[in-house]
């Protein structure tokens, strides 16, 4: 008996039936799984033709006297992931799959019982929900000589559900101040979707939690306060956006005011904004806006970052692949930034685009706290940066070209494909700070991605290859290439090392352990293991060994989009935990 209603838990409603409840030895008749999926979601067709959401996949429990044939899908529809990741089969609505069985002549009278293992995957365009792996649904079949031969053996088929069938919001206790909803019909509610850009008729529900706020790092102090979130669900328990304020303190730079913002409202379509106030120690405004769903079939795109900082807490350690840990000094950047691109998809998966940047960056005397009570030198002062390009500041102007094929099954959190992206820079100076750099300079920057998992999505296999190649040497610092930090050797701090090209390998292995839920938001926990190695380089070529660093990582996910990461890696300098909400690759 299927219940009313679909829920967070079980999106997908599933019975198992056989077509005929008795049947006599040497018989045969079938059994028919009934999936309903609720209005507006897919669930994968059989994984030989699926994409995303991953494939279908139905196994019979070996049972005494039964004989199981191959399961009979019904004819799966093709829909449209946006133009830059093209087509894939799912079912929508209701489907009957039908697994043929015989009974064998030595069957003796009685009950049979029958179980099918299940795996299947719930997902919208924008990408897959959790998986559920080889959920047991059981039948039972009366085998009974007196029993009439059965029927034909009946077709797969399909049909629609009621508009009203969907999945019902959950429904959580008031935790005042710490958790509980707002009235969706509320001012406050509808200016925050608003904000969130969700568009009409899109009955996602909006919570507010309260959380504490801590962060650690060596380069940038340790943080604490106190944060409250605006969560924007869809009724399936799918975070899509997360606006927070966070007030705290940090050990460097003293009080500070933070807000957050990350909203993804459809697939290929989201920004992140996000403000840092620490009077006049410590301030940043930063935007990033995608949006690969403009004009008729989706057939055109737009990137847009802007970065206005003030931060006394940059670290530089020096050129080159060996500069040691113990020659770090701090410096203030100042930064105003802008990058945007166009782009066109004249083919499902590939994107073209051009596109202009400019960066002015001043640098400035470090933090007080960090020279005088760490010890450690101001970049300005320090003897041995005395000839180092970009010291005295630079603005530069350039013209970009990028090409990007997007084979992955979805944006966030992908499973399966390949990911490529080329950008070529081309790059003058209107300001080289009254030093002599290059007039113009190229830059060629390659990032790689391939995906695999297997069809219950439990094992997750990703490996990256990063190249940055620029055509002189004689730049700024601030523009050479840079490596460690969260999406690069995660053993190392964010621009640990510099130097004129980059090259970065990793590979990674995910598993997932369990589903779980957080105040009723589906999760998946993961356990992965990686290997992080890389190097700097210039036009003489690699120098001493790269630098290797081993680590794991937790997952806590909410399919399709958010995600809790905690990366801990090794590597010589120590170990370096790293962490965060993200939108994980």
């Amino acid at each position: 008996m299927l219940s009313a209603q679909p829920t967070v838990e079980k999106p997908v409603e599933i019975s198992v039936a056989p077509s005929a409840e008795q049947l006599p030895p040497g018989s045969e008749s079938a059994l028919v799984i009934t999936f309903r999926i609720p209005k507006y979601m897919w669930l994968g067709a059989p994984p030989e033709q699926a994409r995303t959401p991953a494939g279908t996949k139905i196994e019979l429990r070996a049972a005494p006297h039964f004989q199981f044939e191959t399961p009979q899908f019904p004819r799966a529809s093709v829909e449209g992931v946006p133009a830059h990741v093209g087509t894939t089969k799912v079912y929508q609505g209701e489907i009957k799959v039908i697994v043929p069985f015989e009974v064998s002549e030595s069957a003796e009278p009685g009950d049979y019982e029958i179980t099918a293992l299940l795996t299947y995957t719930p997902g919208f365009s924008a990408g897959k929900l959790s998986t559920h792996v080889q959920e047991p649904y059981t039948a039972r079949v009366r085998v009974d000589p007196q029993a009439e031969r059965p029927g034909p053996i009946p077709e797969p088929s399909k049909a629609s559900v009621p508009e009203d069938f969907r999945v019902s919001p959950k429904q959580i206790k008031d935790v005042k101040p710490f958790f509980f909803p707002y009235q969706q019909k509320s001012g406050f509610a509808k200016l925050m979707h608003t904000i969130f850009l969700d568009p009409a008729g899109h009955d996602k529900r909006l919570r507010q939690v309260t959380y504490p706020f801590i962060n650690a790092s060596e380069v940038f102090g340790t943080s604490l306060g106190l944060g409250i979130g605006l969560l924007n669900t869809t009724p399936e328990g799918v975070l899509t956006g997360v606006l927070s304020l966070v007030a705290y303190h940090n050990s460097f730079i003293g009080p500070a005011f933070g807000l957050d913002l990350v909203t993804c409202p459809a697939a290929y379509h989201n920004l992140r904004f996000n403000v840092r106030l620490s009077g006049e120690a410590f301030n940043q405004a930063q935007a990033i806006y995608e949006n690969f769903t403009l004009g008729e079939d989706d057939r055109w795109g737009l990137q847009a970052k802007g970065l206005a900082l003030q931060d006394p807490r940059f670290r530089f350690f020096g050129l080159g692949p060996n500069a040691p840990k113990q020659n770090g000094s701090v410096y203030q950047h100042e930064e105003l930034s802008a990058v945007i691109d166009g782009y066109a998809l004249p083919l499902e998966k590939l994107r073209i685009g051009l596109g202009y940047k400019i960066k002015s960056v001043d640098v400035q005397e470090g933090d007080p706290t960090v020279i005088n009570d760490e010890g450690i030198p101001s970049t300005l002062t320090a003897d041995r940066f005395s000839d180092l390009p970009g010291l005295e500041g630079a603005t530069v102007t350039g013209g970009r070209l990028n090409i990007i094929f997007d084979g992955r099954n979805q944006e966030f959190n992908p499973t399966r494909g390949f990911f490529g992206k080329l950008t070529a820079e081309y790059n003058t100076f209107l300001d080289d700070g009254g030093q002599d750099l290059e007039d113009t300079y190229g830059s060629l920057q390659l990032d790689l991605r391939q995906y695999f998992s297997s069809t219950d999505q439990k094992f997750i296999a990703l490996f990256r290859n990063q190249w940055m190649l620029n055509t002189s040497r004689n730049i700024p610092f601030f523009e050479q290439a840079r490596l460690g930090g969260r999406e690069s050797i995660r053993a190392f701090g964010a621009g640990r090392f510099t130097g004129q090209h980059l090259l970065f390998l990793s590979a990674e292995v995910r598993y997932s352990l369990f589903k779980f839920t957080v105040l009723k938001f589906p999760m998946v926990l993961q356990l992965g293991a990686f290997l992080d190695a890389g190097q700097v380089f210039n036009d003489n070529g690699f120098e001493g060994a790269f630098h290797t660093a081993p680590g794991v990582s937790v997952r806590a996910v909410n399919y399709p989009n958010a995600g809790y990461i905690i990366n801990i890696a090794r590597s010589r300098e120590g170990v370096l935990v790293t962490g965060g909400i993200a939108l994980p690759f």
